[in-house]
């Protein structure tokens, strides 16, 4: 919710916003870990729900990295 009431190009009616953050830089929301959010896994007996922060954090360093070293 926070991408329509604080941060993104439109509002909560979906109105263009006057002002917002992607007039000075990009954004990128992530759903991390599974889990938490809005994200869910449709086999509860995967073994997909993370313990650690820590492996939460390297998941989310390896997307990074898949994202930023993406070439077009």
């Amino acid at each position: 919710m926070g991408n329509f009431e604080e941060v993104g190009p439109l509002d909560s009616n979906l109105k263009p916003r006057n002002s917002t953050w992607l007039r000075m830089a990009d954004l990128l929301f992530v759903d991390n870990p599974v889990g938490t959010g809005y994200n869910y896994v449709e086999d509860l007996n995967a073994n997909l729900f993370l313990k650690k922060d820590e492996v939460a954090a390297i998941d989310l360093t390896a997307l990074l990295k898949e994202l930023f070293n993406k070439k077009n």
